[in-house]
């Protein structure tokens, strides 16, 4: 493979990213290089020659040297990815020239809402968030941060325990809104509170849910499926990690990766159930 598939046409694309911060590069390069590569699973080493890369994406064209400023980002974000496992350098078929190709892990780093877990900064990946479904609550925005981060150093037990802690908050989040905004179900949201999150969750799914979200009835069974089933998934991994009864644990990459990309839908769900919560309705 020689030519990109979408190539950058314009100077102005080029002189764009040319302006990028390395880390900013990084990111992009990698997207590219998704848009760019054969991916498919069975057959995805497809590979481009590092050498055609800079002319490729910096001002100049393919014919034409790069800067040694320009040929030193490229080398660092290269560097970068490999030092994530998102790409391999090797030569290619000939042994004559050095190329790269997606890693197993980069090829299975799939695109979610424009997130790319492994690369995105944790703290972008929050703020991108909030931008869309507004202001999280500060201790589930910490704890969720706190999981990216882990998750991208690959200690994975760690983003187990702070994503359910997150997920956790989250249910107290959504309970405390109800009980400031519907005061018949204080009393009982205390109780159960004061019990264990399991009974929380389940009392606001069987009992509160479907009366104070009446009028929304998808919305609701929505809110509903995500509290028993990922609340759940949540909960009980966080356990089984902060309580080990076997030495033979393992968390997997691509399984923690699923749930901290299914996490922005579950949250983003909560937050529009306690924004709703603010009018509300005759119970």
């Amino acid at each position: 493979m020689n030519r990109p598939k979408n190539p950058l046409n314009s100077d102005d694309e080029r002189k764009k990213v040319q302006s990028m911060d390395i880390d900013s590069f990084t990111v992009f390069l990698f997207r590219w290089l998704k848009d760019n590569l054969n991916t498919d699973r069975i057959n995805y080493r497809d590979y481009y020659p590092i050498e055609n890369l800079g002319g490729d994406l910096f001002p100049g064209g393919p014919r034409d040297p790069i800067s040694e400023q320009d040929r030193f980002k490229l080398s660092e974000a290269i560097v970068n990815l490999e030092r994530k496992r998102l790409v391999v350098r090797v030569f290619d078929r000939m042994g004559r020239k050095p190329v790269i190709c997606l890693s197993t892990i980069g090829v299975k780093s799939d695109v979610d809402d424009y997130v790319l877990l492994l690369v995105d900064k944790a703290e972008d990946i929050v703020t991108a968030l909030e931008e869309k479904i507004g202001r999280l609550d500060n201790v589930v925005r910490q704890y969720y941060l706190e999981s990216l981060r882990a998750y991208q150093e690959e200690l994975y037990i760690s983003s187990v325990i702070c994503l359910g802690a997150a997920s956790e908050r989250a249910i107290h989040w959504l309970a405390n809104a109800i009980e400031a905004n519907y005061p018949s179900y204080r009393k009982r949201i205390q109780t159960k509170r004061n019990n264990n999150i399991r009974e929380l969750t389940k009392y606001l799914s069987d009992n509160v849910i479907p009366n104070v979200s009446s009028y929304d009835k998808t919305f609701a069974q929505t809110l509903v499926e995500r509290l028993d089933g990922l609340a759940k998934v949540y909960r009980e991994n966080r356990n089984e990690a902060g309580h080990p009864k076997t030495v033979e644990q393992s968390w997997l990459n691509e399984d923690q990766g699923y749930l901290l990309l299914c996490f922005r839908r579950y949250i983003a769900t909560i937050s529009e159930a306690v924004t709703k919560s603010a009018t509300p309705t005759t119970v």
